[in-house]
């Protein structure tokens, strides 16, 4: 279990470390400026190490998965929760939500964020599904 939280939460630091680095790009790609990085309230170190554990936030919940007693939808529930609890209050804080610029905009942006993090969760469910196939079938060749 200390050997799968330890994974999660490098995978995690990983992952978000990835996506900070994502966005920064299409931000100065579509502003066409770099001072799309100087935007935010807080500087690189600040953003690097919030856009870490909010990784940490999104993977290490997945071990909810592991809990056989709970239906599927409950570990959906406590995996999204727990990463938006996470996410919300270091991206207000770290100025990822552009409160600045509007309600509307800031309410867009969140339902955009909301979108990507689905997308991205479905990417993961999707692939794990797949795998869990591909084994079982190797599995069932096996025992024949």
């Amino acid at each position: 279990m200390i050997k799968k939280l330890m994974a999660l939460t490098l995978c995690g630091m990983a992952f978000g470390s990835l996506m900070n680095v994502f966005v920064c790009i299409v931000g100065v790609l579509v502003t066409g400026s770099e001072d799309f990085l100087t935007q935010t309230q807080t500087g690189y170190v600040s953003q690097a190490i919030i856009g870490m554990i909010v990784g940490i936030g999104w993977s290490v919940p997945a071990l909810v998965y592991k809990i056989e007693k709970f239906s599927f939808k409950l570990k959906v529930l406590i995996h999204m929760g727990t990463g938006f609890v996470v996410f919300l209050p270091l991206a207000t804080y770290a100025g990822w939500i552009p409160t600045q610029a509007g309600v509307g905009v800031a309410i867009l942006s969140l339902v955009l964020m909301v979108a990507v993090a689905f997308i991205i969760w479905a990417g993961f469910y999707f692939y794990n599904k797949d795998q869990a196939k591909t084994i079982n079938k190797k599995i069932k060749e096996i025992s024949k």
